[in-house]
C-alpha cells in the first residue's frame, strides 16, 4: 500500500494522458498501490460499503485525500436497469464542491483530469454514492486530521483470484460453467436474466450481453449479443489464454481496449508495473 504522498504523487502525475481510459477502478487502485478487487465500481463500493468500510456521501460531508469516490446511475435499456459505476482517487480534501479526484475520461480526448466530485452529476448524470477508506488489502493513505472510523478486517475476506473464463467457451447456444460466470457478472453489473444463471448462453443472456455492449456505447455488428474481449473486460471478467494457463486478464486485450499503438505498449506496461509495486 502506497503511503499518501506516493499516491497522490501518482494521481496529479496521470493527469493528461489516455493510459486509463474505462479503467477508473485500475487508475483508483494503483495511484494506491493495490491489486484488482471487485469486478467493477458498483460491485466494488457495495461490497466495502457492507463490510463498513464505505462512507455515504451528502453535500456537507468532508471526502478525505487518499481515499476512492465512487459514483453511479442507472441506465435504462428495453427492461433492464443496469447501474453504472465509476471510481476516482482524491487528491484534496473538500466537500462534493470542493474536493479534488484524478479521474480517467474526463479531460480533452478521454484523457485524465483533475476535477470536483459535483463534477460527475453536472456532466455525467452519476451521483456521489460515497468513500472508502479500506479494501480487502488494507486501510487506505487517508489524509492526517479526519475522525473517520476504519472498522477492523473480517476473519475471511474474499477478493478477486486467478481464476478466469475461456472466451472460446462463450458463444451464444454454447453451456457450461464459462457461461455461469459470465451471467453472473453480467447480473452483478444490473443486466437482468431474468432466468438466473442457467449456465445456458440463450436468448436472455444474448439479450444482457446485448444490453451490456450498448452500455458501453457499441452499435450494429458490435452490439449483437456475441461477447467480445472488450465486454469481456468491461463486466471485470478474467480472460484465460486457450491454453488454459489461469492469469489476469491478457496486457493484449487491454492495450487494444486502451487504443495503444502496438510500439507504445511496451513503454506504457513498464510505467503501469513500476506504478504498481512501488512500496
Amino acid at each position: 500500500m502506497h503511503d499518501l504522498r506516493t499516491a497522490i504523487q501518482f494521481a496529479k502525475q496521470q493527469v493528461g494522458k489516455n493510459e486509463w481510459s474505462r479503467l477508473c477502478q485500475g487508475l483508483s487502485r494503483t495511484a494506491i498501490g493495490v491489486p484488482p478487487f471487485g469486478r467493477s465500481a458498483s460491485v466494488a463500493w457495495e461490497t466495502c460499503r457492507d463490510r463498513g468500510w464505505g462512507v455515504d456521501v451528502d453535500k456537507d460531508t468532508i471526502i478525505p485525500a487518499g481515499s476512492i469516490v465512487y459514483y453511479s446511475k442507472t441506465v435504462g435499456y428495453k427492461g433492464h436497469d443496469p447501474t453504472v459505476g465509476h471510481a476516482t482517487f482524491c487528491v484534496k480534501t473538500g466537500t462534493v464542491r470542493t474536493a479534488v479526484v484524478v479521474s480517467n475520461d474526463v479531460g480533452p480526448n478521454r484523457s485524465i483530469g483533475a476535477v470536483h466530485p459535483r463534477w460527475f452529476k453536472d456532466n455525467w448524470h452519476m451521483k456521489v454514492r460515497g468513500y472508502i477508506v479500506r479494501c480487502p488489502y488494507g486501510k487506505l493513505p487517508i489524509e492526517g486530521g479526519h475522525d473517520v472510523s476504519v472498522p477492523d478486517e473480517p476473519a475471511s475476506v474474499e477478493v478477486d483470484d486467478a481464476s478466469g473464463v475461456l472466451l472460446s467457451n462463450l458463444v451464444p447456444g454454447g453451456s457450461g460453467p464459462d457461461v455461469v460466470a459470465l451471467q453472473e457478472a453480467l447480473i452483478a453489473h444490473g443486466f437482468a436474466i431474468e432466468a438466473g444463471p442457467t449456465g445456458n448462453y440463450k436468448a436472455q443472456t444474448i439479450a444482457a450481453v446485448m444490453a451490456a455492449q450498448l452500455a458501453q456505447g457499441l452499435v450494429g455488428a458490435d452490439a449483437d449479443g456475441a461477447i467480445g474481449r472488450k465486454t469481456c473486460l468491461f463486466l471485470g471478467l478474467n480472460l484465460l489464454p486457450e491454453d488454459g494457463a489461469a492469469k489476469g486478464m491478457p496486457r493484449d486485450v487491454i492495450s487494444e481496449a486502451l487504443g495503444l499503438d502496438p510500439s507504445e505498449a511496451d513503454a506504457y506496461w513498464a510505467v503501469a508495473d513500476e506504478a504498481a509495486t512501488e512500496t
